[in-house]
């Protein structure tokens, strides 16, 4: 709550110059907190389930204190990436939304915690992973387009060729369909030069890694 009440609070300072530098540099911040998560989630998953067994032989406030230190952790990165996709023009929302928002959050994630804890056999960790690994890596491309144009609106960065094309035609950013390829995996109608390198190299590199790491375990 603290992190969330500092980062709203940087929209009134008065140097337009360190807000435009705050505006770009969080959103790629947050990109990186996701692949962490994606890779550490992707890392973690074959042991998670057992380890999630195991803590039947836990006292209940052993429980509390690791998934207490869990949400704190977590919580931050949260804040870190939900307030990158509000900077975003086409999610801005009202400021009294941001507490709605929590509580729906805040009980969907004790409806999961609930999930796992009498369900643990029945779930399916790996495929659960899968989905969700899916959905934070299309959200990681939202914010690298948010990113990207932060910086190239702020005069960081060079667009290039503004725009490289055009596809409001069949597909208009202010349509919904549009919104929602936007916000699942950075669409932008009108892209420059720039953001379509960087988009390119994002999941260039993220399928290199990801090749490497089947790789990798493939050989053990």
């Amino acid at each position: 709550g603290a992190c969330a009440w500092v980062m709203v609070s940087m929209e009134d300072i008065t140097e337009s110059s360190i807000y435009e530098i705050f505006q770009a540099i969080l959103p790629l911040v947050a990109v990186a907190l996701i692949l962490h998560m994606v890779f550490w989630m992707a890392h973690h998953a074959k042991k998670l389930k057992g380890d999630l067994q195991k803590t039947e032989t836990f006292s209940k406030m052993s429980l509390f204190l690791i998934v207490s230190y869990s949400i704190a952790r977590e919580g931050f990165e949260t804040v870190v990436y939900l307030y990158g996709i509000s900077l975003n023009p086409m999610h801005k929302m009202p400021q009294f939304a941001y507490p709605i928002l929590f509580v729906f959050g805040a009980l969907f994630a004790g409806v999961i915690l609930k999930v796992l804890v009498l369900g643990l056999k029945a779930v399916s960790l790996k495929q659960f992973f899968l989905v969700t690994n899916i959905l934070l890596v299309g959200t990681a491309a939202s914010l690298l387009v948010t990113g990207i144009n932060s910086s190239i609106e702020s005069g960081f960065l060079p667009s290039g060729i503004n725009p490289l094309w055009n596809s409001s035609a069949w597909i208009s950013g202010d349509s919904w369909i549009g919104q929602i390829l936007n916000l699942s995996m950075g669409y932008t109608p009108a892209p420059s030069q720039t953001l379509v390198i960087c988009y390119v190299l994002f999941w260039a590199l993220l399928l290199v890694a990801v090749l490497r790491k089947s790789y990798s375990q493939s050989k053990m």
